[in-house]
């Protein structure tokens, strides 16, 4: 949506609006009041939203692709999809040092033998 605002030479502001308002940043979307009037209005059309996913759901005619779709968004929405992470660690030079002397030790034995 756009910001409804008026520029002072009187033209209309094209800038995207803030989510759940009708004005941009620049035109008091950043104002506490309008965040705040702008987070009621989100979150009572999510009710809305989340019974219209669920009426998909039970829908027999509706294809199944687009009911799995429509599960999929709304255990997203309730924040009940799976966590993805990846973990990443690093090693120590020195334990890397010590496995790759423990290695040529290893290859040294088995050869002399």
């Amino acid at each position: 949506m756009k910001c409804t605002a008026h520029k002072t030479n009187g033209d209309t502001c094209k800038a995207n609006a803030i989510k759940g308002s009708n004005v941009c940043r620049v035109h008091g979307g950043s104002a506490p009041q309008v965040k705040a009037k702008a987070q009621q209005r989100l979150l009572a059309a999510a009710d809305d939203a989340a019974a219209v996913l669920v009426q998909i759901i039970m829908d027999k005619k509706s294809p199944p692709a687009v009911r799995v779709a429509a599960v999929k968004d709304l255990l997203d929405r309730a924040g009940l999809k799976p966590v993805e992470q990846i973990e990443v660690t690093t090693l120590d030079e020195s334990v890397i040092d010590r496995e790759i002397a423990r290695l040529l030790k290893d290859l040294e034995a088995s050869g002399s033998n």
